[in-house]
């Protein structure tokens, strides 16, 4: 079998990280928008860290009415 050296591969000093948009909802009403990212580096287990947590504007439930419209459902009033 062939030795791997794995500092070469990059496994051990690579970074994934990946930023998410969660909307959060209560009683059909839109109430916070979340931003929060999950992050590896290396062989260290994931770190999950929330961003911010702020009020919704008009534009993110405009957002959110059209992804519902593309969906084929029909918005929340």
């Amino acid at each position: 079998m062939f030795a791997v050296d794995t500092l070469k591969l990059g496994i051990d000093t690579d970074t994934r990280r990946a930023t998410f948009r969660t909307y959060l909802y209560c009683n059909c009403e839109l109430k916070r928008l979340v931003r929060w990212s999950k992050e590896k580096v290396g062989r260290a287990p994931p770190v999950t860290r929330v961003h911010s947590m702020t009020l919704p504007t008009a534009a993110d439930q405009a957002f959110i009415d059209g992804l519902v419209k593309a969906q084929g459902f029909v918005p929340v009033p």
